[in-house]
């Protein structure tokens, strides 16, 4: 199809580092990468031909020249999120299936301070009329909160206070 990108031809010579990392601070210079979705988009856009000792030693001196960071990355995927009224354990999942080091979610989420539970009425609020008399609208109300990652207890109060 024209509009998909065409992959790299199997008899073409593997890229380099040079290149490599020019394909690599063009991904950074259009938003906030993790290290394994970098990796990942570099990988499909070389193809098999792609040396991973060169890929890892590109994405080492990323790092180190701080072009490229997870944390950067997780704090900006926290404040976009967030700024989307998504809740913490949405937020987390985004991270984890990003690669993102445990302890550096734990660290993003525990310095990030919007009031969950404000975050939680305003989603409601736009879909929803509140407050809810009947209960089926309760619980399609309720699944969308926990679809939207927000936790039980903030919920139970959107719901029952």
């Amino acid at each position: 199809m024209p509009w998909q990108r065409a992959a790299a031809k199997p008899d073409a010579e593997p890229p380099d580092a040079a290149q490599l990392r020019d394909a690599a601070v063009r991904l950074l210079a259009q938003r906030e990468h993790s290290r394994y979705q970098l990796e990942q988009k570099l990988k499909r856009k070389f193809g098999a031909g792609l040396d991973s000792a060169v890929l890892a030693e590109v994405l080492r001196e990323l790092a180190a020249d701080s072009l490229q960071s997870d944390e950067r990355f997780a704090e900006a995927k926290c404040r976009q999120r967030v700024t989307a009224g998504y809740g913490p354990l949405k937020i987390r999942v985004d991270l984890q299936q990003a690669n993102v080091d445990p302890a550096v979610v734990f660290t993003v989420l525990s310095e990030a301070t919007p009031d969950w539970l404000a975050l939680a009425k305003a989603a409601a609020q736009r879909k929803f009329s509140l407050p809810l008399a009947e209960q089926s609208e309760q619980q399609r109300c309720a699944r969308f909160l926990k679809a939207r990652g927000f936790a039980d207890a903030d919920i139970r109060t959107v719901l029952f206070d």
